[in-house]
């Protein structure tokens, strides 16, 4: 089922794409043209979906709306949107049934042949995304600013070449099914937020996946004037960069260098309400 690089070979494959949203359009575009069959699911209706200019791109075989997302049952590969979260029922399914699921960020990280700078965190990171890709177009680099900001991913592949910085911003729920991490990886702090989605831990979990699978070549950017980033030190393996407006910035070497110097008292954890479920108006 596997190319590749971890790379869903998918012609000739069944293929079924939840969200009919930017992130499930553009993942439906990139399967048909690579040869799968598609069928797109979306619990929006009809007159959402038209309201919100929600079309299927050409070439899809079915697209079934307004209940419950489609059982993944006899499809070969589920390909999700980020707004739809990894204990919706239907992906639960999906596992039980042994089908593999992957999504567009995992696609576009296994594919880019760029060096890939992402930025996540609770707040800033759109502002910190916009700064690194003006920065970009000042210093004359060839690059593209996408993710959560900007446009579609998938479809922008064949304007990236090996020597394009790809500068994304990638949010907590687009991390949920990556298997890679950026060259360079920011998190600019990580502070109680979409408590409705997932728990605490979960949350700040996510957030420590976009460094999870970097190697010494690659660069961590840490702000260490927040307790949670901290905490993330241990989960660091690339070279490590601090940032501060307390005058505590420097670069680091390597995290078993780093971490003894920098701990600080950390703030009690918010109490965990637990796991909600993601309203279906959401995804999009």
């Amino acid at each position: 089922m596997t190319a590749s690089a971890g790379v869903p070979s998918v012609r000739g494959r069944r293929v079924l794409v939840y969200s009919l949203g930017i992130e499930g359009r553009d993942l439906a575009a990139w399967l048909v043209a690579n040869g799968a069959a598609v069928t797109m699911s979306d619990t929006r209706s009809a007159a959402q979906l038209a309201a919100a200019k929600a079309a299927p791109p050409p070439g899809v075989e079915r697209v079934v709306t307004g209940g419950p997302l489609l059982d993944p049952d006899g499809f070969d590969l589920v390909a999700v949107s980020q707004s739809v979260l990894r204990y919706d029922p239907a992906l639960v399914r999906a596992r039980e049934l042994g089908i593999p699921i992957t999504s567009q960020m995992r696609l576009f990280l296994q594919l880019v042949p760029g060096r890939v700078i992402g930025i996540t965190g609770s707040s800033g990171k759109s502002t910190t995304t916009a700064l690194v890709g003006a920065m970009a177009r000042e210093a004359g680099i060839d690059h593209v600013v996408g993710g959560n900001i900007g446009e579609a991913l998938l479809g922008r592949l064949g304007d990236i070449t090996p020597t394009t910085t790809v500068i994304l911003e990638i949010s907590h729920t687009q991390l949920q099914y990556t298997d890679r991490s950026p060259a360079i990886g920011a998190i600019t702090n990580v502070t109680p937020n979409h408590l409705d989605q997932f728990r605490w831990d979960e949350y700040v979990g996510l957030k420590r996946t976009l460094l999870a699978h970097q190697t010494a070549a690659d660069t961590a950017i840490l702000n260490i004037d927040d307790d949670t980033s901290i905490g993330l030190i241990p989960a660091v393996r690339a070279q490590l960069a601090r940032t501060s407006i307390r005058g505590r910035s420097g670069r680091g070497r390597r995290l078993a260098r780093r971490q003894r110097h920098h701990r600080a008292p950390r703030r009690p954890l918010p109490r965990d309400p637990g796991p909600r479920r993601h309203p279906a108006s959401w995804r999009t």
